[in-house]
C-alpha cells in the first residue's frame, strides 16, 4: 500500500521527504554534516544507505575504516580530542560480562576512529555529506 509521502524504491519504503532531503539536495544546501545511522542490528541501516547511494550526489561519502591500522590511528586522535568520552567508552565496555567485553571495545574503537574520521574529512571538504554506518548513540 502506498500513501502520497512513500515510495518503494527495491524492497525498502523509504519516505519522499527523506529521499528529497538526501538526494536531491543543491551542493551548498550542508555544510560540514555528519549524518550517522544507528539502530538495532537488522533494522536497515545498511539497505537505507544502500539506496541512498544509488541515487547519491558525487558530494556524498560513506567513511569506513579500512583496517586496524588505520583504525587505531583514528582512535588515537578522538582520544587526543575528546579524551573524556574515549576514557568512559573503554570504561564501560570493561564494565561488561567477559563475553561481550570484546565485541562492546572493538564497537567502540571501531564507531569512534570512523567518527573521528568523518570529522576530519568534513573540516577538510565541508561541502561533503558524509555518512557513517552503524554509530554508538
Amino acid at each position: 500500500v502506498f500513501d502520497r509521502d512513500t515510495k518503494l524504491v527495491s524492497t525498502h519504503f523509504i519516505p519522499l521527504r527523506v529521499r528529497k532531503l538526501f538526494v536531491r539536495c543543491p551542493e551548498t544546501a550542508f555544510k560540514r554534516m555528519i549524518v550517522e545511522c544507528v539502530g538495532l542490528p537488522g533494522s536497515g541501516k545498511s539497505s537505507f544507505l544502500r539506496e541512498l547511494f544509488l541515487e547519491a550526489e558525487p558530494h556524498f561519502q560513506r567513511v569506513r575504516v579500512s583496517n586496524k591500522g588505520e583504525r587505531m590511528v583514528w582512535f588515537f586522535l578522538a582520544g587526543l580530542r575528546h579524551p573524556c568520552i574515549v576514557t568512559r567508552f573503554i570504561w564501560a565496555s570493561f564494565q561488561q560480562p567477559p563475553t561481550l567485553r570484546r565485541y562492546v571495545l572493538a564497537l567502540c574503537v571501531s564507531s569512534l576512529a570512523e567518527t573521528q574520521k568523518a570529522a576530519y574529512l568534513s573540516w577538510m571538504y565541508p561541502k561533503n555529506v558524509y555518512f557513517l554506518d552503524e554509530g554508538l548513540m
